[in-house]
């Protein structure tokens, strides 16, 4: 019987499937090598586990196992031998670790501040994406752990925390790859003020997971990070300004809106204190509005990181950009449109010079439309910084009290002299207020904002086109109002209508004994402009330029029972 030939299509059907069989069974053979040699070597069994937490002996926890290496080196091997039967070139090999995070979001993605002793809770959100799910006990289960080796974070070890070096660890469910898991602690600020970085990682069966650090900023406030002169002698509560008023500002003052004020009020006991810096929020975008903040100096200066490391130098007239990440949360800085740096912290951009000039290249803030003058130039410091609550990215200039002063918008520079005196005391009164009372911009890292809703500041460029307000700034230095040796809350506005109101009047739930109703007669028959508490600001002009008043009038007629006195 002759032998039948095969056709070439069953030739190649019978090929194909034998390779598909052996493909098969070199990967089953490899999956089974791996896990052979990952149980033999690195991997025991969690059913071998007598405990699902660790103890404050617990080494398996307190520090990476010693046989981490030996893992590495297996792992990396195994993968060395797939590529090699696989001809995969190394570049095209999966590049994730055994463990491996991605993290998502946390709570408070800025500085903490804390008073000395309190204590609040933090979260972390990380997702799994290396090769091996997370489990909730056993040795392969996962922890958050200090990764500082100058101690400075076991300094906020709180009661709940597992051990001493071990907020927390992974509880309830095994976490798959991809899938997510939310890591909550508390922390305990310690009693010496200052500011900390706290460096934790996870950990999973004794070594690092890739990728899964964090640093949380923490300022811890006390009566040192105010000053060594002040002492809290009375409380009272929060408030907020809650009316909208629409009413045209006019050309004299504008209106300061919404009022936060901090549980505590400190008293200045020898009155006697240093100059302080103001962070003034300048503006704010989203992710519409752009990403990048273009600056450059007329000097030499410095980017800095938040450990306040210097990064870079520029020289006069280089421009570097900020550039935000929305999505991922990270800040870049760029040299001639070349990314040079990125951090999932800001970046502080410092003068070598305190006399230089910084610019915001792209920054358009002119007065009015059409305007030629753009007030774009700052003294001092420059920063961005994402807010999480109002999910904006927030630049900041922090400079000393006195230039900021200068720069202020508020007035007039052809107003009465007496009168810019006035104001000069009441806007540095007011910044001063919120310095020692940091409450109503605090989630925003700032003093005060540069618009009206506090004090409208225009910079370096207003500056230099108003020297009788620096002078009036200048002549009164240090001078502030003061009620009962502490620093007055003090509100101005527009013009009344004959009769400022009391604070009481205008927002119910709180009254001030220095801010109450009183006459303002050269304003009788107006229509007021503004919220109507504090200074009626074109009243207190004529009164210099018609009756002759000085500041101290001014001062005393719009504030009751006040003092007016220097603190530095």
């Amino acid at each position: 019987m002759p032998i039948k030939k095969k056709t070439s299509a069953q030739i190649f059907f019978s090929s194909f499937f034998l390779s598909l069989l052996i493909v098969i069974a070199v990967s089953f053979s490899l999956r089974f090598l791996e896990q052979g040699v990952a149980k033999r070597y690195i991997i025991p069994d969690d059913n071998h586990s007598q405990t699902s937490q660790p103890s404050e002996k617990s080494e398996s926890v307190n520090t990476p196992k010693k046989q981490a290496p030996k893992k590495q080196n297996y792992q990396e091997s195994f993968w060395c031998f797939v590529r090699w039967v696989f001809l995969i070139p190394k570049a095209q090999a999966a590049e994730r670790t055994y463990y491996q995070a991605q993290r998502l979001e946390q709570s408070y993605p800025y500085t903490i501040n804390l008073d000395p002793g309190k204590a609040m809770t933090f979260w972390v959100k990380y997702k799994n994406v290396g090769y091996y799910r997370w489990r909730p006990e056993g040795p392969r289960r996962v922890y958050l752990k200090i990764k500082d080796a100058t101690g400075t974070t076991a300094k906020f070890r709180h009661a709940f925390w597992l051990d001493n070096e071990t907020p927390t660890a992974l509880k309830d469910n095994i976490v798959e790859v991809g899938k997510e898991a939310t890591f909550k602690f508390a922390i305990q600020a310690p009693e010496e003020p200052g500011m900390y970085w706290l460096k934790f990682n996870l950990l999973a069966y004794g070594d690092w997971v890739t990728d899964g650090e964090i640093e949380i900023p923490v300022r811890v406030m006390g009566e040192e990070e105010y000053n060594s002169n002040l002492r809290m002698i009375s409380e009272s509560t929060n408030t907020t300004n809650d009316t909208d008023d629409e009413e045209e500002a006019g050309s004299l003052a504008t209106t300061p809106a919404v009022q936060v004020i901090h549980k505590e009020i400190y008293e200045i006991e020898d009155l006697i204190i240093p100059e302080p810096d103001i962070r003034v929020g300048l503006y704010s975008l989203d992710e519409e509005e752009g990403d990048k903040v273009q600056i450059s100096s007329t000097g030499a200066y410095g980017i800095y990181d938040t450990d306040d490391k210097l990064i870079l130098t520029q020289t006069q007239g280089e421009m570097a950009e900020i550039q935000f990440d929305y999505v991922n949360k990270r800040y870049f800085i760029n040299i001639d449109e070349k990314r040079l740096v990125s951090s999932d912290a800001y970046f502080t951009f410092k003068q070598k010079d305190e006399n230089n000039i910084f610019m915001i290249e792209n920054y358009d803030n002119p007065t009015y439309a059409g305007s030629e003058i753009n007030y774009n130039q700052y003294r001092g410091r420059l920063e961005a910084q994402w807010v999480e609550d109002n999910e904006r990215l927030w630049v900041i200039n922090e400079l000393a009290m006195e230039p900021y002063l200068k720069g202020s918008g508020e007035t007039m520079d052809v107003s009465p002299y007496e009168f810019l005196k006035a104001m000069a005391i009441a806007e540095r009164t007011y910044a001063m207020f919120h310095y020692l009372n940091p409450t109503k911009h605090a989630i925003r890292n700032f003093t005060v904002s540069a618009s009206q809703s506090d004090q409208i500041y225009q910079g370096y460029a207003r500056e230099i086109r108003q020297p009788n307000i620096c002078r009036a700034v200048d002549d009164s230095l240090g001078l502030i109002v003061a009620y009962e040796n502490a620093p007055a809350l003090t509100l101005y506005f527009s013009q009344s209508n004959g009769q400022t109101k009391s604070y009481e009047q205008v927002y119910k739930h709180k009254s001030y004994p220095y801010l109450i109703a009183v006459e303002d007669p050269h304003m009788a028959g107006n229509r007021q402009i503004g919220h109507g508490v504090g200074i009626s600001a074109r009243g207190a002009l004529f009164m210099a330029s018609k009756d002759g008043a000085n500041f101290e009038d001014i001062l005393y007629h719009f504030y009751s029972g006040i003092e007016v006195k220097k603190v530095y």
